[in-house]
């Protein structure tokens, strides 16, 4: 809840930044109009952005009788944002490594294989980046595995696990440092990429070599991450009813007992958060699956408790775009966040 007079003017300034960034130039009368805000409000937070260089004045329009019209851009070169993905590829810990400016444009990006993934590793690269790029004001991080007070609790690179990237790095550079799990950056893509958002949302991750089956979920338009950062990790339910990781990996070789499985975690999702839309995570899972998965559901809920479903077969894009997103939306609109 926005409270005091500081956050009201910050929440301002965001609702009159994403005016900016939605259009190519806009005048102060279009932000007005778009935002509901006060032409004395708008004046005020554009004058404050015009200072810092968030934004530019690049034209005038209205030639003619009465004064004109100033006209504004986003400046995308107010700061930068590095990105890093943490991920396995052949049992061997890897990086996605992207820096991109404050509308999201990419200006570099690399996969790295280092020989050891450590806090050290991570850090020396970030020293590189910020080093290559003052303009670098964020860095975020995205890990598989627990994050809890910026501490990864535990993650499949055990090189990583304990490293506070919050800290050191933010002490180090002074800058913003984020650290999230890579499904909770992707539920956060997935739900922002929407072309209508509506209810609460979760992505289901059915990996191809392992029974980590991994959720995330937006409720209220915001993450769920539960009290210990817990939340999403639904192989644990399978657990719970006698279902091995061992033995969930196993059911990837068998359609039929697969798409059970699958309907059986959808079922138990929709009975927790009841989301209006979920999306399905897997290279093998096409429309026709998701149908199924849909058909078994409705027999255990009824037809009038399932969610929109369809599949997607990008997950590590997903996770790359979303954790740029993430990064950018936690520093330039860190209420919706």
């Amino acid at each position: 809840m926005i409270t005091s007079a500081i956050e009201i003017r910050q929440r301002n300034k965001e609702r009159i930044r994403e005016a900016i960034q939605k259009h190519e130039t806009c005048t102060k009368a279009d932000i007005v109009k778009e935002t509901d805000l006060s032409m004395a409000t708008c004046s005020t937070a554009l004058n404050e952005m015009l200072e810092a260089k968030e934004i530019l004045k690049v034209d005038q329009v209205g030639a003619g009788i009465g004064r004109p019209s100033d006209l504004f851009s986003y400046n995308r070169d107010y700061l930068h944002v590095l990105s890093i993905c943490v991920y396995t590829h052949a049992d061997h810990g890897s990086l996605d490594l992207a820096v991109a400016d404050a509308l999201g444009g990419v200006i570099e990006q690399r996969q790295l294989t280092p020989g050891e993934l450590s806090q050290q590793t991570i850090e020396e690269l970030v020293a590189e980046r910020i080093a290559a790029d003052p303009l670098i004001r964020t860095v975020g991080i995205g890990i598989p595995g627990v994050v809890s007070d910026g501490v990864i609790e535990f993650c499949d690179i055990k090189g990583l696990e304990k490293a506070d990237f919050v800290r050191s790095l933010s002490e180090r550079f002074g800058v913003q440092v984020i650290v999230k799990n890579d499904m909770h950056i992707i539920t956060y893509y997935l739900y922002h990429e929407q072309a209508e958002r509506r209810g609460d949302f979760a992505a289901i991750y059915f990996p191809e070599t392992s029974g980590y089956v991994g959720s995330g979920f937006i409720v209220n338009g915001h993450s769920l991450t539960g009290s210990t950062m817990l939340s999403g990790s639904v192989w644990h339910v399978a657990e719970a009813f006698g279902v091995s990781p061992d033995e969930q990996a196993r059911l990837l070789n068998d359609r039929p007992a697969f798409l059970r499985f699958a309907s059986q975690i959808l079922t138990t999702i929709c009975c927790t958060i009841n989301p209006a839309s979920v999306v399905l995570l897997s290279n093998s899972l096409g429309d026709a699956d998701a149908e199924e998965i849909l058909a078994l559901c409705g027999k255990v809920l009824g037809p009038q408790h399932l969610p929109e479903l369809r599949t997607d077969g990008h997950t590590f894009e997903n996770y790359a775009l979303g954790l740029i997103r993430l990064t950018l939306d936690s520093t330039l609109f860190p209420f919706i966040v």
